[in-house]
């Protein structure tokens, strides 16, 4: 079930116009249609231009619905499925999984390898060790920081090729929650191109998801967040159609203790929060689920081996904020980047 909720603030990429919840304004190509829900552990907006009302309202309830849908099959939190039927079983058999969490632990792998191991799903048990929700967390003693590292290794995930997965030592568990997302939006996309949308923008949190322009066929402008800012307040915009921005920072989740924030961004080689110099990372993609991977991938990286990545990749762009304020942009977006 969703929960609806009016704090439309917290949208932080979303700069084409004021979301309001379940509204809808003009008429014909100018008709726009928008409603927000909390999921996903966050603020999530579906907005759909161009169609009549009723048309765009059946269109974002569906999309909630697959949200909702993606989210009970990829959550770490949930018992009973999938994602904690394979960590029960960690060591011992092989899981039966959906087919969606196969693509999506089969697309983790391969970013897993491309970053050889920056990016790695099996880091689950370093992040339940720190436990940051809510403003609150854990910070561990050196040697539970290492005894969760030693767990890390993408390469014990295993694949029998008929739906089913292991995981091949006892206390291993994956965590895909940054690259759910990414798959979640391209899922979203393709549901609402299926029901006829032609121009919408999805964010779930920190991914935005723009496809086919507005009607009027100008660019979705779409503001990234500036890391020392308050939620909202932006470093800079970028127009785009039919493509991803998907942000990750040490802004967005959080706690402090004594006089110390940790973020959730986890090193999967230090088992701490990565320390990497950066303190906002932006990625435009084509597909959502590849900027949402390669957000965390830079971020663990750093500024040089992040950005030698990103420029080694046909289609894919980045902004990135060192935590001095540093501004490094990728070559194929410096003409198409306003900072503020």
């Amino acid at each position: 079930m969703r929960k609806r909720t009016a704090v439309i603030s917290l949208i932080s990429l979303l700069l084409a116009s004021t979301l309001l919840s379940g509204c809808s304004a003009g008429n014909g190509s100018g008709e726009v249609y928008s409603d927000t829900a909390f999921m996903l552990d966050t603020v999530v907006s579906v907005k759909i231009y161009g169609v009549p009302e009723d048309e765009a309202r059946a269109a974002v309830d569906a999309a909630f619905s697959e949200i909702a849908f993606c989210e009970d099959l990829l959550s770490s939190d949930i018992s009973g499925n999938g994602i904690d039927r394979l960590e029960r079983n960690a060591g011992s058999a092989y899981t039966e999984l959906d087919g969606g969490a196969v693509y999506v632990l089969e697309k983790a792998i391969e970013y897993a390898e491309l970053t050889s191991g920056a990016f790695d799903p099996t880091v689950g048990p370093v992040v339940a060790l720190w436990n940051i929700r809510n403003g609150s967390g854990y910070v561990p003693t050196e040697e539970e920081r290492a005894a969760a590292a030693a767990l890390v290794d993408y390469s014990k995930v295993l694949f029998d090729g008929d739906g089913r997965v292991k995981l091949a030592d006892a206390g291993m568990s994956v965590n895909l929650g940054a690259i759910a997302k990414g798959y979640i939006a391209d899922r979203v996309k393709n549901l609402l191109s299926g029901m006829g949308i032609e121009h919408a923008v999805i964010s779930l949190g920190g991914n935005v998801l723009a496809f086919g322009g507005k009607p009027d066929g100008s660019d979705f402008i779409i503001g990234i967040q500036d890391p020392f800012g308050p939620t909202g307040e932006i470093v800079a915009t970028v127009a785009v159609r039919d493509m991803s921005v998907v942000s990750s920072g040490d802004y967005e989740r959080y706690f402090e203790q004594d006089g110390v924030r940790y973020h959730h961004i986890m090193d999967p080689f230090t088992g701490a929060p990565a320390d990497s110099g950066l303190s906002g990372v932006t990625i435009l993609s084509e597909k959502s689920i590849d900027g949402d991977a390669l957000s965390t991938a830079v971020f663990v990286l750093g500024r040089n081996e992040g950005l030698e990545l990103i420029e080694s990749l046909d289609g894919v762009e980045c902004v990135l904020i060192g935590s001095g304020g540093e501004r490094t942009v990728s070559s194929g977006l410096k003409d198409n980047i306003v900072f503020r």
